[in-house]
């Protein structure tokens, strides 16, 4: 799934514009006020916003200099830049960001031509900043939840291997049954009969079980269950004391937030990426608990040699 550039708008404050006849100070001082060095020019009589270019620091210091006249003697229309680019809220992050490095700003519309927002260099910088970091608070996540699963089953590989091979099968199960239901409801509307050997023979030629030990590849939804069954929560209860079910929740809200992320469906919300951090500390807390409960070899004293006449 592609990261579209509506996707970038979502944070961004209330758009800022300036119509032509107004006084390029007035529009100054608006551009001052929030911190912007651009604003996008719309048209004069019409309340939908139609972009027509765009007003900047740098243009309005051309047109001083040029036409000879103090910037809070000009209006708009002498210092618009009427060929921005214009791009759409579907068109791809990825294939606008050549055009993003070019342009100081980049103008979105949306098909019907009305101004949506404005994107600078920036606001791609931030958008794929944030995109890293909620990846890597993740895959922490995911990487600390398989080490409390290691460290509980450490040196006993052959109870791990049947955990793994159990949940593995039971979602080798689950799909089997949901592929007969479906085979089933089509072949009743057909009026046709089921017919068992020949379903679970084309079910293992074309989804052969491979239940076989493979740790790392199991989903997170697996390795939350591992780790919140019964002998890995008996292990841990006590180091996170909290109720089973208050985890649980957690741990699923970080599965459908690496999922969002993972497949470009958007970022976090400030409030579930501190739910993430949160997620994050608090199950490296446990792990660093249990990483320094590992008992050190004892350091062996040499023996003194005994002095003469002793």
């Amino acid at each position: 799934m592609t990261v579209t550039l509506d996707q970038l708008l979502k944070d961004n404050p209330p758009l800022q514009v300036a119509r032509p006849s107004e006084r390029v100070g007035d529009v100054m001082e608006r551009m001052r006020e929030h911190d912007y060095s651009q604003l996008p020019v719309v048209a004069e009589d019409t309340t939908q916003l139609r972009a027509i270019g765009l007003i900047s620091t740098a243009t309005i210091a051309r047109a001083a200099l040029y036409l000879e006249i103090p910037p809070s003697g000009l209006r708009v229309h002498h210092a618009v830049d009427g060929h921005p680019i214009k791009k759409k809220l579907d068109d791809d992050l990825w294939r606008t960001l050549d055009q993003a490095r070019q342009a100081e700003v980049l103008l979105v519309e949306d098909d019907d031509g009305i101004l949506r927002g404005i994107l600078t260099g920036q606001d791609f910088t931030t958008y794929l900043r944030r995109q890293s970091e909620d990846s890597l608070t993740v895959l922490d996540i995911e990487y600390t939840v398989k080490q409390l699963i290691r460290e509980h089953y450490r040196d006993r590989d052959g109870e791990l291997r049947d955990v793994v091979e159990r949940e593995l099968g039971v979602f080798q199960r689950s799909l089997e049954k949901a592929v007969k239901g479906i085979v089933n409801r089509c072949l009743n509307a057909a009026s046709a009969k089921f017919d068992q050997t020949v379903f679970v023979e084309a079910f293992q030629k074309q989804l052969p079980d491979n239940s076989s030990y493979d740790f790392d590849r199991l989903t997170f939804h697996q390795y939350q269950q591992i780790l919140l069954g019964e002998a890995c929560w008996a292990a841990y209860e006590d180091d996170f004391e909290l109720p089973l079910e208050h985890l649980r929740t957690l741990l699923e809200l970080a599965r459908e937030l690496r999922n969002q992320i993972m497949h470009n469906r958007g970022l976090p919300t400030p409030a579930e990426r501190a739910r993430l951090v949160f997620c994050r500390e608090l199950l490296s807390r446990v792990a660093d608990r249990h990483s320094e409960a590992v008992v050190a070899p004892a350091v062996v004293e040499p023996e003194r040699e005994p002095k003469p006449g002793e």
